[in-house]
């Protein structure tokens, strides 16, 4: 079974089950040792995998950037989030919920003091999505999801 999500597998869209399994196996040293989190989006029921959520510091995507510093009191109390859903729910809205669900969720249940989304250049939904709710982009990064936006 292959993802319906938009450029999320660069070059071919090989995305096989022991790649997978090697994420997976990344994201759980990762989550253990507190420097990212992964958290799946699933349907009310819980029966469909609609997603993916990541979290991690403002701070790692900054590391072998030149020419570019962090804005003054953002660091590791700053958290970039990126996310993505499948295509199949995208015209439902879900992208544009989930923003508003995570920014509530950030807001009241993490520590961190400001929330980043961050996208890829080519991703003009999310994109719009972000500037339609308010979002206004703070740094171009080159990294694949190098685009970081946040409220003002």
């Amino acid at each position: 079974d292959r993802w319906e999500v938009q450029d999320y597998i660069a070059g071919g869209g090989d995305f096989s089950w022991e790649k997978n399994l090697d994420a997976l196996e990344r994201h759980k040293r990762e989550h253990a040792a507190r420097e990212a989190f992964v958290f799946t989006v699933l349907s009310p029921d819980q029966t469909r995998y609609l997603g993916c959520v990541y979290i991690s510091s403002m701070s790692e995507h900054f590391k072998g950037q030149r020419n570019t510093t962090l804005r003054a009191g953002i660091d590791d109390v700053a958290a970039a989030v990126r996310f993505w859903v499948r295509d199949s729910h995208y015209q439902n809205g879900l992208p544009k919920r989930l923003i508003l669900a995570l920014a509530k969720w950030f807001d009241e249940k993490w520590e961190f003091d400001t929330l980043m989304f961050h996208t890829s250049a080519e991703d003009q939904r999310q994109i719009q999505d972000y500037t339609e709710l308010g979002y206004v982009l703070q740094y171009e990064l080159d990294l694949t999801y190098g685009l970081f936006f946040a409220k003002e």
